[in-house]
């Protein structure tokens, strides 16, 4: 987006279409990706240590389809097991017992896994040391959480910033607009209030994003309206706090809290993968109000009425692609 509007800005006698604008984007997503990569001697040093990783996971699948092999034959050999319950219980144990063998994780994985929980992810969450006190757990012990601000300077420990590291690839405030003169794509971010459970949409077409607290019955008559009625603004567009809203995932980074301006005060936020990982509904529900305000209701064709078709206006329709960033297949079982 931030790419989409430098090159619209640069642009400035209009003579380019918007297809040409978005050209490059994907090429400054992989710069950003390598430059965020912190690389030094204690970083380097660790990864050279998982190399028996690997040997360990090959040795061990190896033994468990082996195992898995042997079982199947074993029990295929057993005449009318299905009419003996108590052989088919312990072939059941069995099979049990070896879905619950797990196979140690690759070298690459194991990498990730325990340097994120030592180092946290340079450049993106900064490690804070923690330990379970809420319950207890002492079985599970020291952890990390990710903070996206930088720690304080007499902290030792790697203290890395997303937001600085995002601060020369996003150009903020994030205001974009659609009309006759201007036409700008739209940034929606999609985010959840913790207190209420509702899905919340910041809007790079608008300056606020205004809902009320999810009630089945919508009893509203005996509440007092700053009480589940909520606005929050972002009058110069979409700003960092609104953006931080969208990755604050529970147990990696702590939520973000905002200000809501019907009541004055703070209202905590989680990614909107909580409750709505593809928000198709949000988008669904945004583009529609977008084109129910624009048209107005006495001109907006409500779809009942073929006669009608011809003479209001339809909102416009809407093309979705979705990316997903998981593979299509699997070439082994999830445990594996």
């Amino acid at each position: 987006m931030s790419h989409f509007l430098n090159k619209k800005e640069a642009d400035v006698s209009n003579s380019f279409p918007a297809s040409e604008y978005w050209k490059g984007s994907a090429d400054i997503l992989e710069k950003f990706w390598r430059e965020v990569q912190t690389k030094y001697f204690f970083t380097d040093w660790v990864d050279l240590n998982f190399w028996p990783w690997d040997l360990f996971h090959n040795s061990i699948k190896t033994m468990k389809q082996g195992w898995d092999r042997i079982l199947e034959t074993t029990e295929g050999s057993v005449p009318n097991i299905q009419y003996n319950p108590l052989v088919k219980e312990w072939f059941d144990l069995l099979h049990f017992a070896k879905e619950a063998w797990d196979i140690p994780a690759s070298a690459e994985s194991a990498r990730r896994y325990w340097t994120t929980r030592t180092l946290g992810a340079p450049n993106v969450a900064a490690a804070i040391p923690r330990w379970d006190l809420k319950y207890g757990d002492i079985s599970y012990g020291f952890r990390l959480r990710g903070e996206q601000k930088r720690l304080p300077s007499w902290m030792t420990f790697p203290t890395f910033s997303l937001k600085e590291s995002c601060r020369n690839y996003i150009k903020f405030p994030i205001r974009t607009e659609y009309s006759e003169k201007r036409s700008e794509p739209r940034f929606l971010l999609v985010s959840v209030d913790v207190q209420s459970g509702n899905t919340v949409s910041f809007d790079s077409y608008n300056t606020k994003t205004e809902y009320n607290d999810y009630d089945e019955w919508n009893d509203y008559n005996n509440k007092p309206k700053e009480e589940y009625h909520h606005i929050f603004e972002y009058s110069d567009g979409i700003g960092w706090d609104q953006l931080s809203t969208t990755f604050s995932m529970p147990d990696l980074y702590r939520h973000v809290a905002l200000v809501d301006k019907q009541s004055g005060k703070r209202r905590p936020f989680w990614d909107g993968g909580v409750l709505s990982n593809t928000p198709l509904r949000e988008l669904i529900d945004k583009h529609k109000d977008y084109w129910k305000n624009e048209i107005q209701e006495d001109r907006l064709w409500d779809g009942t009425k073929e006669e009608d078709g011809g003479k209001k206006v339809k909102i416009p329709a809407l093309d979705v692609y979705i990316t997903d960033v998981w593979p299509a297949k699997l070439k082994d079982d999830p445990g594996s």
